[in-house]
């Protein structure tokens, strides 16, 4: 009986966040292959190519709105020693309608061929869509219409260092088999010598 308050108390919280979570867990998969060619004659071909931000679900309502009357025992005693129901202030449902629901960011559209071995630099301003149409190549973001193929295996470094907690050398071949010659000529271009020196 000790540990009955406790017990009831997690079971709440546990519900609370499987009720948050099922949106997550009834998503759609996504495929995680991407759609690679080795015979095409370029490195990416997008044709038509629409892709879209997954946008957030829409809010909802409380149940019960705020400063209704209560019910169960509270409400009854007030009934009971005349106290009068105060004036519902505007329901969430109202406040909910006066704010404008924001389109998720979309790109529409995206025709582009990068041949192979050739730098290519995407630009423009900040909000642009430069960062998005990069991981919209890669699959993170919703394909809505159109194709897009790569002709051989994909890297990605986006802004925000992502290091896993392993060797270096392995950080640098990712899983894939090492190749001497490969892993030095990475290590050169990235300019990663200077600080294998300074390491004991």
């Amino acid at each position: 009986m000790t540990f009955l308050p406790v017990a009831l108390n997690a079971i709440t919280d546990a519900s609370a966040a499987v009720q948050r979570l099922h949106p997550i867990f009834m998503a759609e998969t996504r495929s995680e292959n991407l759609p690679i060619e080795p015979d095409l004659p370029v490195a990416i071909r997008a044709q038509a190519l629409d892709l879209t931000w997954d946008s957030p679900p829409p809010a909802s309502a409380p149940k019960k709105p705020i400063g209704a009357p209560q019910g169960g025992l509270l409400g009854r005693a007030k009934a009971r020693f005349g106290r009068k129901p105060t004036a519902a202030p505007a329901t969430a449902n109202e406040k909910l309608a006066a704010i404008p629901v924001k389109e998720p960011f979309r790109m529409n559209n995206i025709n582009l061929e990068i041949p192979r071995g050739q730098l290519c630099a995407i630009v423009g301003p900040v909000g642009s869509g430069k960062s998005s149409m990069l991981q919209g190549l890669i699959g993170e973001m919703r394909k809505t219409g159109g194709d897009i193929q790569f002709g051989g295996t994909v890297g990605y470094c986006p802004q925000t260092a992502w290091i896993q907690s392993i060797s270096i050398r392995d950080n640098i071949t990712f899983g894939q088999p090492y190749d001497e010659g490969k892993y030095q000529d990475i290590v050169r271009q990235v300019c990663l010598q200077p600080d294998f020196d300074m390491l004991p």
